[in-house]
């Protein structure tokens, strides 16, 4: 079985125009960028001064194994960001091209939120779920 090569951004960023993480999940374990192996997106003065980290993880995977991300956002003031709140899922395919994929207003601009030989299996926003509420409760009989 080959092993396929992903990168996909994990961090946070903390300001007075928005909160943000991003953090992911491999086969169910949540992955940490202290034992991995990847680059820092953010200079030391950003993680220090600016309360912002954003690093590009590199993990080798299996045919058919399970990438989460999970994306938080929140504005300060006002509370989360229903539209940039979101879980997807992918999972590794050595048999599709290698896609960059990149979420408008997410991770650290300018960078791929991920990359490498995936499928989408499912996206689903703290907006989706709220439409789908909305429309299972109108739905019920009366």
């Amino acid at each position: 079985m080959r092993v396929l090569r992903v990168l996909f951004q994990i961090g946070f960023t903390k300001s007075r125009k928005k909160n943000q993480s991003i953090s992911a999940y491999i086969n169910g374990e949540k992955i940490n960028w202290e034992n991995g192996k990847g680059v820092f997106l953010t200079n030391h003065k950003d993680r220090v001064y600016r309360n912002t980290i954003w690093f590009m993880y590199e993990s080798d995977l299996e045919k058919e194994d399970i990438l989460k991300l999970e994306v938080k956002t929140f504005l300060p003031g006002i509370g989360q960001d229903d539209e940039k709140t979101f879980d997807v899922l992918y999972y590794a395919d050595e048999d599709v091209p290698v896609r960059s994929i990149d979420f408008n207003g997410v991770g650290k601009k300018g960078y791929p939120v991920l990359k490498g030989r995936f499928l989408e299996i499912s996206s689903v926003s703290k907006e989706d779920e709220r439409k789908a509420s909305v429309e299972e409760f109108l739905n019920e009989e009366f």
